[in-house]
């Protein structure tokens, strides 16, 4: 075996090992300091460490510890989900006895108590309650709804033609889980909706016509959210006229959506042995071309040739929009290198 793996130290050390558990019991294994050692008494190990041109030594006593590990390794990592579950369990009792004992309910409480109200024994009566108080419910960026909030909807108005529930979202947006979105509480509440009572905003009074027309084009490929029919890409029309004057440089409107390539440079390949582009590096690379692009517009405006809505553009005009609070730190260090000053809105102060 190689010497370097099974010393005559560390086999003495293993040997040593396997007897105080086969003293001990079963007991013994429940703590941490088998486990780097106790390995090395597996018949997989041992095979791994055969050096070259010898046989790997057989016996009994490998079988049935590479079986013990084996379950060892199990029981460790499932016991650990476990534990995690019941402590998990135990703190939100402990929070709800604390919240009892001091009187307090949360927004999420007020939630789950109408909910589980609404689907016991006085849930009709309670529903007929809030219909002949709301008779009318509104409902903006409904994409964000979960499903016990549709649920609670759906209870109480659901059946009921001489009341209405307006659900005002976009299925677009419906994907965006890390925003609270729950695209199958949109699919839901779009086939409990007759056809005819679904209507669609045909016209982007936000962007300019030529960004919609490029939106429209980006997305007219076939199923572009992959749950067709029930998120399909509607296009959208620009306002006629615009409301605001295009962005002009040098008298010329730039493209309206641009695609920036990030490529590996000489010295990314070299730290890299497979030639490619760390996500770290290619952060950096692109926040330096944001804070140069951005720059280099800035400049054209004090020159008069940068144009927007009919006067220079300025600093306030641009926004950058990132996906994490670190991706945002490199812009604004990368702005802040080309001595343009910017706020940031993020989680710190």
């Amino acid at each position: 075996l190689n010497r370097s793996s099974y010393s005559p130290a560390i086999v003495a050390r293993v040997v040593q090992l396997a007897h105080d558990l086969a003293g001990a019991g079963a007991a013994a294994l429940v703590g941490g300091a088998w486990q780097e050692d106790f390995e090395r008494l597996g018949a997989a190990r041992v095979a791994r460490a055969v050096r070259k041109g010898r046989q790997a030594p057989q016996h009994p006593v490998f079988d049935c510890s590479q079986q013990v590990w084996e379950c060892l390794r199990r029981w460790r990592d499932e016991g650990g989900a476990l534990l995690a579950a019941e402590a998990r369990a135990a703190v939100r009792a402990g929070v709800e006895r604390r919240k009892r004992d001091e009187r307090l309910l949360h927004f999420d409480d007020l939630l789950r108590r109408l909910d589980l109200a609404l689907r016991g024994e006085g849930g009709a009566a309670l529903a007929e309650r809030l219909r002949g108080r709301f008779p009318v419910a509104l409902v903006d960026e409904f994409q964000d709804t979960d499903p016990q909030q549709y649920r609670i909807f759906r209870q109480v108005y659901a059946g009921h033609p001489e009341c209405a529930l307006l659900l005002i979202g976009d299925p677009k947006q419906a994907i965006y889980a890390f925003r609270g979105a729950d695209v199958f509480t949109y699919m839901r509440a779009r086939s409990d909706t007759e056809a005819g009572r679904r209507l669609t905003l045909g016209v982007n009074w936000r962007a300019s016509p030529g960004l919609v027309t490029a939106v429209n084009a980006l997305f007219r490929a076939p199923n572009p959210f992959i749950f067709a029919p029930d998120i399909g890409f509607e296009p959208a029309a620009g306002c006629q006229p615009p409301r605001r004057g295009p962005l002009l440089v040098d008298g010329l409107p730039p493209a309206p959506m641009q695609f920036w390539l990030v490529a590996a440079t000489d010295a990314d390949r070299q730290r890299q042995e497979d030639g490619r582009l760390r996500s770290r590096d290619a952060c950096r690379q692109a926040a330096t071309a944001c804070a140069r692009r951005i720059a280099s517009l800035l400049n054209l405006a004090d020159a008069g040739r940068a144009v927007w809505n009919g006067r220079p553009l300025c600093g306030g005009d641009i926004a950058v929009l990132v996906r994490t609070h670190r991706e945002g730190e490199h812009v604004q260090r990368a702005l802040a290198k080309c001595a343009v000053a910017s706020v940031t809105l993020s989680q710190e102060s």
